[in-house]
């Protein structure tokens, strides 16, 4: 972490959110690196940490606020519908980058995540996303271009999603509240879609493998969308769900 050079951008954007704060108030801000689209910085006010999260370009998603009102998602301070910007509280702990979670910890959270997240608040549309990608990086891979298009890839099952769960985006926290050990953060991109999507993005990567080549990925007690033997491209994924969730993948040979 590190003192942004847009300090007094910064503190501008933080006296409109919070105007009762004095500039005098405002102990310390730090630069948190990562962000693709925003500018996140640590707030010290008054001897309590916050997020203060500055969004550049992008618009903000109309139905994010009642996102970030789940339990799940950080506590939020402020909010400016209008441009995005955001201030929450920080949470103690570690980013699932720094921690990783064991296949059965990751099961029971995309299982309890996706039972907390309502259903008909947005939208997310993967196709139109990655096209905008496509139209904003000038230039793409032909064969990037080539298997996208020739995956065609389309939802079998609808339930509201976060759609974009890095493990830079999930906090084990040390003070865990209504039972919930992981909050999530970064909702822009939350909507209804195939859980397949939350699945496969989750399990991608910074999961604890099991040393065989094909086992059960979640085993859960609770109940989630019922699908089977579906392709995804890169090979195949097989659920049933009954009082409890097992999901296989099977890499393609």
């Amino acid at each position: 972490m590190s003192r942004p050079s847009n300090e007094p951008v910064v503190r501008s954007i933080l006296t409109a959110l919070m105007p009762a704060w004095g500039s005098h108030e405002v102990q310390r801000i730090e630069y948190l690196s990562g962000g693709y689209t925003n500018r996140n910085y640590r707030v010290e006010v008054q001897g309590r940490a916050y997020v203060l999260r500055v969004v550049e370009g992008a618009k903000p998603s109309p139905c994010e606020r009642d996102y970030l009102a789940l339990d799940v998602a950080p506590d939020v301070v402020a909010y400016d519908a209008r441009h995005g910007h955001l201030l929450t509280r920080w949470i103690a702990g570690k980013v699932l980058a720094d921690s990783p979670p064991s296949l059965g910890e990751a099961g029971e959270y995309l299982a309890d995540l996706h039972a907390r997240i309502p259903v008909g608040l947005n939208r997310y549309d993967f196709n139109r996303e990655v096209t905008a990608m496509f139209r904003r990086a000038g230039k793409v891979d032909a064969q990037v271009r080539a298997c996208f298009e020739r995956t065609a890839w389309r939802p079998a099952a609808w339930r509201g999603c976060h759609n974009d769960l890095n493990p830079w985006n999930i906090i084990r926290a040390e003070d865990t509240h209504a039972g919930v050990r992981f909050r999530t953060l970064d909702w822009e991109s939350a909507g209804d879609n195939d859980p397949l999507f939350d699945l496969v993005f989750r399990f991608r990567t910074n999961v604890t493998m099991p040393t065989s080549s094909r086992k059960p990925l979640t085993q859960s007690r609770r109940r989630s969308a019922a699908f089977e033997n579906r392709n995804i491209g890169m090979g195949r994924i097989s659920v049933s769900c009954g009082t409890r969730c097992l999901v296989t993948l099977e890499a393609a040979h």
